[in-house]
């Protein structure tokens, strides 16, 4: 059984800037091109939306099922804020080495928030799964640029996440707009 909170609001503060954005886009290709650019622009947002609306559903699916898997006692030990600097060095490499795009990545640490980790934890698995990527090294980076350049780029991105996910503690601690409340929120 799922250890996190299913009640969330689907309309809230990103929502109507979304809708607003959105809305004025809109709006501004009207201007310009008329009724049939908007149509032609409705057109592209669907057939985008088929691709891309499964891939979010797998991956919110693949967070709700590491919730079950994995208690929020065991989270909240290994990457929860009192397991101090160890957990942004976990975070860090668990982020590193985690495959797969935004769609598995962003349901993931929504999951692990959820369930006990800290906001600095959050912000290293991020930072790593974005700047370290060895997934990203190994197919993209060494192929295209040469060993060379993808182990320059790998070593200089290492301790990123470590000094984004410390700041991002010391932050929460002292600001307190900034402190996240998982279970309030998702």
């Amino acid at each position: 059984m799922s250890n996190r909170k299913t009640d969330f609001k689907l309309i809230d503060g990103g929502f109507n800037f979304l809708a607003a954005i959105c809305l004025i886009s809109g709006l501004f290709v009207f201007w310009f091109y008329g009724l049939p650019g908007v149509l032609s622009a409705l057109r592209t947002a669907a057939g985008d939306s088929l691709f891309i609306i499964p891939l979010i559903a797998l991956g919110v699916t693949i967070g709700a099922l590491l919730t079950s898997l994995v208690p929020n006692e065991i989270v909240a030990r290994h990457l929860g804020r009192q397991a101090g600097f160890r957990a942004i060095v976990l975070s860090s490499v668990i982020g590193s080495i985690m495959p797969g795009g935004p769609f598995v990545a962003f349901p993931i640490i929504v999951a692990l928030g959820g369930a006990g980790a800290s906001v600095g934890s959050l912000i290293a698995f991020l930072t790593a799964w974005s700047a370290v990527g060895v997934h990203r090294l190994l197919v993209w980076e060494i192929p295209f640029m040469g060993a060379e350049f993808g182990t320059l780029r790998f070593v200089c991105s290492i301790p990123i996440p470590i000094i984004a996910g410390v700041v991002a503690n010391k932050l929460s601690d002292n600001v307190r707009a900034l402190r996240m409340d998982w279970e309030k929120r998702h």
